[in-house]
């Protein structure tokens, strides 16, 4: 947690240009990083079958969570930063309270790898997740239920709820961004978005448009209001490194940044797409970037040899 006067905020909209701490978060290869709505907090999960909490400022580690039997692939916190979701390769998710870090629910219903999940961030009882059996599910977190299911005719790769949780966005395997409206469970409306697997989507800060990556390595800014691609970027030497590479804006929706296959960490001008830096070096990553996230403390991400970056 941050201590006094020991870290200003407005570092969060700053571009990264160093490494401040490192971490070797995971044996084997991390999945995901995120970080809790407070900004206090780092969350990683990985191959290993672990999920660890960070202290976002200190770097030091706060709890280590047991209990998943196989890879984990995505998580995220609650809203009200009280309970961390993880879901997996084992067809179900597991909700752990962090004050006792034992798991509160197992959420089984999915009946394949969970690729994703996501916690709405105006309800710390509600939060969606999607696999390849071509299901997004909605879950009830209070009573640990199943309580709508959304079927999708292609693999969904990624989600994102809106700030106020009535809208979702999905990243489907044929290249596709679908908007989905979660009180009517139904689909409002599909964007022919990448010509490959869209491996990431996130909204903006602005709520209006939303941040897409996927397999072709192209990034796209997406208006919501009018349901079209308003920028593509394509950076020379940025590639995915996997199907669920996960991109991010910073807090002020300034900059992108984006890790890719060759190690490096990629900073671009949100507006113009410009190349504003190239993260990349013995002091760095020393393997593809899998997944990053912007916070006001700063820019931290993960690789596929467990490692995890705080930047400054």
């Amino acid at each position: 947690i941050k201590p006094e006067g020991a870290f200003d905020a407005e570092i969060g909209g700053n571009i990264p240009a160093k490494v401040r701490l490192r971490q070797n978060a995971h044996e084997g290869e991390a999945s995901a990083v995120k970080l809790d709505r407070s900004g206090n907090m780092v969350a990683t999960c990985g191959l290993d079958k672990q999920v660890r909490i960070w202290d976002a400022y200190s770097g030091k580690s706060m709890h280590t969570l047991k209990g998943m039997l196989e890879t984990v692939t995505d998580i995220d916190f609650t809203a009200d930063s009280r309970h961390i979701l993880a879901a997996g390769h084992e067809r179900c998710m597991r909700l752990y309270d962090l004050s006792s870090e034992r798991v509160k629910h197992t959420l089984n219903g999915h009946t394949d790898k969970v690729h994703a999940c996501c916690c709405s961030p105006a309800d710390s009882r509600r939060c969606v997740s999607s696999g390849a059996d071509r299901m997004i599910r909605v879950w009830d977190l209070q009573r640990g239920i199943n309580s709508s299911n959304m079927i999708c005719m292609s693999t969904c790769f990624s989600l994102c709820l809106s700030v106020e949780g009535g809208t979702m966005c999905s990243g489907h395997f044929n290249g596709t961004v679908r908007i989905w409206d979660i009180s009517k469970h139904s689909q409002a409306t599909e964007i022919k978005a990448h010509s490959q697997k869209v491996t990431s989507v996130t909204f903006m800060p602005t709520g209006n448009e939303l941040l897409t990556c996927a397999r072709d390595s192209t990034i796209h800014l997406i208006d919501l209001r009018m349901n079209e691609v308003r920028k593509s970027f394509k950076v020379p030497g940025f590639r995915p490194a996997n199907d669920r590479c996960r991109i991010c804006c910073s807090p002020d929706g300034q900059h992108i940044a984006c890790g890719s296959v060759d190690g490096g960490l990629y900073v671009l001008d949100a507006s113009t797409g410009e190349e504003k830096a190239v993260l990349q070096g013995k002091n760095y990553h020393q393997n593809a970037v899998v997944s990053c996230e912007w916070g006001p403390m700063g820019l931290v991400s993960v690789d596929k040899d467990g490692d995890l970056l705080f930047w400054q």
